[in-house]
């Protein structure tokens, strides 16, 4: 199963995207595909090496695609903090002023991730579906063995967010 994401209202009043899958992978692994920096570079829209620690300060980094793409320098680093971590189970943490949260459950054939992103607002919140479900579509890929070069499909993030 692979959700194209939702966009639900906060009770803080802010907007949170929420993706699950379904992956046919153990938690283990998928684990290490939204952790470990070799398999978030293939990914996760931001270079970043984790500290799995609370309280753990992030630097998120423009990758090498968005540096030659869009003309992204240093200047464009933001910051965060490891907010939770449970390994293999819970990932969560500040990116500016947003939080992503990761959940996973399952075993050792199977495993449901349901990724969470709040956002400060409801025209952010559907901005963000795209991008994320075209990340999560290269995790899934990246479990199989397989590669998707999201910078070769330009047309990509306009489809998915029609």
């Amino acid at each position: 199963m692979s959700s194209k994401g939702v966009v639900d209202p906060a009770p803080d009043g802010r907007s949170v995207v929420t993706f699950v899958r379904e992956l046919e992978h153990p938690v283990e692994r998928v684990w290490e595909a939204i952790t470990l920096t070799e398999h978030l570079r293939s990914w996760f829209p931001a270079d970043v090496d984790f500290t799995l620690e609370v309280g753990a300060q992030l630097i998120f980094r423009p990758t090498a695609q968005q540096r030659a793409r869009y003309g992204s320098s240093d200047a464009d680093t933001t910051s965060g903090t490891v907010t939770a971590v449970d390994p293999p189970y819970l990932l969560e943490f500040t990116w500016g002023d947003d939080l992503l949260r990761w959940e996973l459950a399952g075993d050792n054939s199977h495993c449901r991730l349901t990724f969470r992103h709040t956002v400060a607002d409801a025209d952010e919140a559907h901005t963000q579906l795209p991008g994320w479900h075209a990340g999560l579509d290269a995790v899934e890929a990246g479990l199989r063995g397989e590669t998707i070069d999201l910078w070769a499909e330009e047309d990509r993030y306009a489809s998915l967010y029609r």
